[in-house]
């Protein structure tokens, strides 16, 4: 996918928040698409990039996405912590 491209790119040119950004995407494509193991692993580089950069929003949007896949696996309790989590990001 472009997504892949675009992270594979972003991580040679050493850009950690274009390969934050191109992580969090991918994820997102990969839960619409119900592929979820692979969607958290994204989300982890995501979120790891995200807090290394400080970014509020960056860590709160993947922390909602796991929230999102959470709750589609039926995981309510567990998605309802990562929601809260990711509103007080948003804050």
């Amino acid at each position: 996918t472009h997504y892949t491209d675009a992270l594979r790119l972003f991580a040679q040119a050493g850009d950690e928040r274009g390969v934050a950004n191109a992580a969090l995407g991918l994820a997102r494509l990969e839960r619409e698409l119900g592929e979820f193991p692979a969607a958290l692993e994204h989300l982890e580089i995501a979120q790891s990039r995200y807090d290394a950069l400080g970014s509020r929003r960056g860590i709160a949007d993947a922390l909602a996405c796991r929230g999102q896949i959470l709750a589609a696996r039926g995981d309510r309790v567990e998605a309802g912590v990562q929601f809260d989590k990711a509103m007080a990001f948003y804050e």
